[in-house]
């Protein structure tokens, strides 16, 4: 079992679908102020009040936000990426971990102690499951 653990992606499906939700809600917290700056600029550079040097300026600086926006975005995106990663493996690797034990145990095979990492998410859960396995065992 200790050598499934050693991987980062031990839960596909779950990882993946995870990850992708992290990364969907960063870049949309993202995405929504940036669009708003672009069409408040944009708003602005239309006014005809404006002379061309001023327009040429609010044009530029649109631009010049554009790239950074998007370089923002792509670094942002492939942090969270892998941020996403590491926060599902503290969630997979324990459900895994307690799955199979749960299973050996239901099995009627000899199981060990349950015990996760240190950092591991679910430890409550998983420590509540051990004792209602040995109160099932003790009755």
């Amino acid at each position: 079992m200790a050598a499934v653990r050693r991987h980062l992606i031990i839960e596909p499906r779950f990882q993946t679908g995870f990850t992708l939700a992290f990364v969907r809600g960063l870049l949309v917290a993202v995405a929504i102020p940036a669009l708003l700056t672009f069409l408040t600029i944009g708003i602005i550079a239309k006014n005809p009040a404006l002379t061309d040097a001023q327009r040429l300026a609010f044009s530029s600086a649109e631009r010049h936000l554009l790239i950074i926006f998007v370089s923002a975005t792509g670094i942002l995106g492939a942090l969270s990426a892998i941020v996403g990663l590491f926060i599902s493996h503290r969630y997979a690797g324990p459900l895994k971990r307690v799955e199979s034990w749960a299973a050996r145990h239901l099995l009627g095979e000899p199981v060990e102690e349950l015990v996760l990492r240190p950092g591991d998410e679910l430890i409550g859960m998983s420590e509540s499951i051990a004792r209602i396995m040995k109160k099932d065992n003790a009755s």
